[in-house]
């Protein structure tokens, strides 16, 4: 359209008159790629009463691909003002309370769980377009610093760093490894090497990197690494050393 042009029996006028704005293509592309995914979060942005797992989701998976604390605040809010939320400054404090619990060392929710509450087709849009504005793969894998290439880490290494700020680790009086995991909002007791371990270290591997592990064989294949766990200073320090018992409860038929 181009003024005098009519739309909707509205007339289209100039609300500026002069040189138009001069902006860079990098600087567009990014505004464009996050208008988009924007756009597509307005349109699915969850009914009352998940709308802060949504925005915690969101923060986490932006926190993830790069996004300052204010910028993620930020965006945050525009998406929930645009989509008619009400407490539009509640879901920007999502960003802040990220940033902290990672600072921690604990956990947040990202994509995976963006995408069980507004849907996979969605998110995998609203991530294609942010994913846009990033650099080429091999310059975010491989980045300079301080003149010395930095390598990403490999799968086992994320694998025993998830484990590690997720989990706190004891042994028992036989020199058994164990690790407590919170598990849906209760504390679950695994064996290092069991398959209970596994599958949250699987989860947590998702949850954190939004891509699984190449496979469960690709996670038993970190074991010499799991290995430094069980040997780790965390299991030579006074009072790490913890009996375990099993306890059991009559089942209600």
């Amino acid at each position: 359209m181009f003024p005098p042009s009519h739309h909707s029996a509205e007339t289209v006028a100039w609300y500026k008159v002069g040189e138009p704005s001069r902006i860079d293509r990098a600087t567009l592309r990014i505004a464009v790629a996050h208008l988009a995914a924007a756009a597509i979060l307005v349109r699915h942005w969850p009914t009352p009463g998940s709308r802060q797992d949504a925005a915690l989701a969101l923060a986490g998976g932006l926190r993830r691909l790069g996004w300052t604390v204010e910028q993620i605040a930020v965006f945050i809010r525009a998406v929930a003002n645009a989509a008619g939320d009400e407490e539009t400054a509640k879901r920007a404090t999502a960003a802040e309370f990220t940033e902290r619990r990672r600072a921690d060392g604990g956990t947040s929710t990202g994509w995976p769980t963006l995408a069980a509450l507004i849907g996979e087709d969605a998110v995998a849009c609203v991530t294609k377009w942010l994913e846009r504005q990033l650099p080429p793969k091999h310059d975010r894998e491989a980045r300079r610093e301080g003149g010395s290439e930095h390598k990403a880490p490999t799968q086992a290494q994320s694998l025993v760093s998830i484990a590690k700020s997720g989990g706190q680790f004891f042994h028992t009086p036989e020199g058994d490894a164990y690790a407590s995991v919170r598990v849906n909002g209760h504390t679950e007791n695994w064996p290092v090497r069991s398959e209970g371990f596994k599958d949250w270290l699987i989860h947590s591997f998702y949850d954190q990197c939004s891509r699984p592990p190449g496979s469960r064989r690709s996670v038993s294949s970190a074991e010499p690494s799991k290995r430094s766990l069980e040997a780790s200073p965390a299991k030579k320090r006074a009072g790490s050393t913890i009996a375990t018992t099993l306890r059991a409860r009559q089942r209600d038929c």
